[in-house]
């Protein structure tokens, strides 16, 4: 048996123990292990630069670390049973802009496994991670529970994979004590029911009395959202409407040509009834009259059809971009917007930015249906505009 192997083996019974000390069944046994990529970050090789222009920077609990990780994702039932880890992606590499200030990352609950073993420690912790773009970031966690709030400081990190897909980060820390704390971030993109998923998991780990870093001392899971839709819902539902305005900008095509046609036969009635004929042709200008009459009511009722069907196209665009408004202000205060960097909260935002091009089409139905003597289409459009100024708040910057 090789060395892997014995490794492997030693975590799968480390995890049947640590299993049965909680009474819950085994339900993922080391998956991010299974990969290659996570399978490199548990044995600590090739870690990233802690600094532009620094050397490596490893440290030995790396390993432990991650095995750590292992048994505690091998007893958690709200992990998604279907989850599957994806070979991580290496960053990509580029020229390293002076570091902002810390911002909110992520935020989330922690619940502390085997709280009997721990009588000291809060079984319950509320944190919120601070990092900037530094690459591994600097920042800190600041931890909260019934005694109040402290501020941890990060010492350094070591990174894998693409945050925006699947990567599995390291920090070392340490409290106002002076003690050393590992948090462990995974992200695991999986599926699930035909649809895409990622799991956004921390595991803040304090290692045992005498430094040692394993499964027997106190660890908080942290839940940070176990099942974020790829796509978010925001961005889906950006799609989605585009496909709808597009409808609407050919209905409203269409309905301009019925009310073309309509008038063109009104017209062609009009001169009908005013022409001057001889009394032999008298007869055949009266079923003309009447025909052109017949078609022209016919005409008018499809195109007043058309119109009512277009005026509840457009009331649907105004509310349901206004609700789009809505929700994306709820998703920048998320963990799922909240973790990607500025430039990925740019490309997450452009399916919403894309919609503008709307515009143009909806203010041309609105006036066509002469919408400012329509109180429901006015207070619709009114509100719209509103919820649209919201959203322009926490839109991303466009550059920076």
């Amino acid at each position: 048996m090789g060395a892997g192997q014995r490794e492997r083996g030693t975590v799968q019974r480390h995890a049947g123990r640590l299993a049965r000390r909680a009474g819950v069944p085994l339900l993922l046994a080391a998956l991010l292990l299974v990969s290659a990529g996570c399978e490199r970050w548990r044995k600590g090789e090739s870690a990233p630069a802690a600094a532009p222009g620094a050397g490596p920077r490893l440290y030995p609990e790396l390993a432990q670390v991650a095995a750590v990780v292992a048994e505690a994702r091998a007893i958690l039932p709200r992990l998604p049973s279907d989850a599957k880890p994806l070979p991580l992606v290496p960053p990509a590499t580029g020229a390293s802009a002076p570091p902002p200030e810390p911002q909110l990352a992520l935020a989330g609950e922690g619940l502390l496994l085997q709280p009997s073993a721990f009588p000291d420690l809060p079984p319950r912790l509320r944190l919120e991670l601070y990092l900037d773009e530094r690459s591994p970031p600097g920042g800190y966690l600041l931890v909260t529970d019934a005694r109040g709030s402290a501020r941890w400081t990060i010492l350094d990190a070591v990174q894998r994979g693409n945050h925006a897909d699947a990567f599995a980060d390291t920090f070392r820390l340490i409290d106002p004590g002076a003690r050393l704390r590992y948090l462990a971030l995974l992200g695991v993109p999986y599926e699930g029911g035909g649809q895409h998923f990622r799991s956004l998991e921390g595991y803040l780990i304090h290692p045992l009395a005498g430094g040692a870093v394993s499964a027997e001392g106190a660890i908080y899971p942290l839940d940070f959202g176990y099942r974020q839709a790829e796509p978010p819902p925001p961005v889906q539902t950006a799609q989605a409407l585009a496909e709808r305005l597009a409808a609407l900008r050919t209905a409203s095509g269409q309905w301009e040509a019925l009310r073309a046609h309509a008038a063109e036969l009104r017209e062609a009635a009009r001169r009908l009834r005013e022409a001057a004929v001889p009394p032999q042709q008298a007869e055949r200008q009266r079923a003309d009259l009447a025909d052109y009459e017949r078609r022209s009511a016919a005409a008018q009722a499809e195109q007043e059809q058309a119109a009512a069907q277009l005026r509840e196209r457009l009331l649907a665009a105004y509310r349901d971009r206004a609700a789009l408004a809505e929700a994306w202000i709820a998703f920048t205060h998320d963990n799922a917007y909240l973790w990607r960097t500025r430039a990925e909260r740019r490309a997450v935002y452009a399916p919403l930015a894309a919609l503008r091009t709307a515009n143009p089409s909806l203010e041309q139905a609105y006036a066509a249906l002469h919408g400012e003597a329509d109180a429901d289409l006015g207070a619709a459009r009114q509100a719209l505009e509103q919820a649209l100024l919201r959203e322009q708040e926490h839109a991303p910057p466009l550059g920076g």
